[in-house]
């Protein structure tokens, strides 16, 4: 069991154990991608090396990107989200990251797109993308757009609300859809490495998770630094602070028992565990 104790005796007997060197960064490989065609409606190529992004046109490609695996974390634990794809070939084209909404299954409440069933027509066979073919409809939110300007070359979308409003389940976890913006390069395409891509040396898809810090004095998680936050003063009434404060795990502008839970928690997945250390 994993157990956390105010008794300082309990603390001193486990904090060699918590103090390992502390990471901030979560990097989650995708568990799936695809690319969608319009001159292929019913095509798919979940299993190719790379998905090539077409703007509107004769052959308008999208691409898609699942995350079913996310740590247990919460969206208050959570500092930023980035999703880090590698150019392949191609460049010029302005890339936009959306997250894909509910797809609408009433009897899968894991409904969702699936690597080797999506196509232009249909998000996994037999249903169609909700709000017209190609899934922008279901995807209407721009998180975030760059333009790839060199291949062999690592670049990185900024979907940190997306993935807190997941984590904190207020929004449905179907993964992100890639774009090509209209008037970008429309004579080329451009390619971003698939996770089959790793047979070539290319990079998977990955989000790269950075989290709240659970290491206040750079000596590991653990006892010293539970004992800082505690004496920051009664964390049972509650410490009003300025926003920012390293000790406001959760950014309501106080240091509380809710922040306590909250670097449990964290302290769990820097050490490498599936949940939160308990109190004792």
């Amino acid at each position: 069991m994993k157990c956390f104790s105010r008794a300082a005796t309990v603390m001193a007997a486990i904090a060699l154990f918590w103090a390992t060197t502390a990471s901030a960064t979560i990097v989650v490989e995708t568990n799936g991608d695809n690319r969608m065609r319009n001159s292929s409606p019913t095509g798919n190529w979940g299993t190719l090396t790379s998905m090539d992004l077409v703007p509107p046109g004769n052959n308008t490609t999208h691409g898609l990107v699942a995350f079913d695996n996310l740590p247990a974390l919460t969206g208050a634990q959570v500092a930023s989200a980035t999703l880090r794809l590698q150019a392949w070939l191609g460049t010029g084209h302005t890339i936009e990251a959306r997250a894909v909404g509910p797809l609408g299954d009433p009897n899968d409440p894991n409904d969702g797109w699936t690597e080797l069933g999506s196509s232009w027509n249909n998000y996994k066979p037999g249903w169609a993308w909700p709000n017209g073919p190609g899934g922008l409809g279901d995807a209407p939110v721009v998180a975030d757009s760059l333009t790839i300007t060199a291949i062999d070359t690592l670049y990185d979308w900024d979907v940190t609300t997306e993935v807190k409003a997941w984590l904190d389940g207020n929004a449905e976890n179907n993964g992100f859809l890639l774009n090509a913006v209209p008037g970008t390069n429309t004579g080329s395409d451009n390619r971003l490495a698939t996770r089959e891509g790793a047979v070539d040396g290319l990079q998977p898809p990955r989000l790269i998770i950075e989290v709240q810090e659970c290491d206040f004095d750079g000596g590991g998680c653990g006892l010293s630094d539970i004992n800082l936050m505690m004496a920051q003063g009664d964390l049972t009434m509650g410490v009003p602070v300025a926003s920012g404060n390293q000790f406001d795990l959760n950014a309501d502008n106080t240091i509380n028992e809710a922040d306590i839970t909250v670097w449990l928690s964290l302290t769990g997945t820097t050490n490498g565990f599936s949940s939160p250390m308990l109190r004792g």
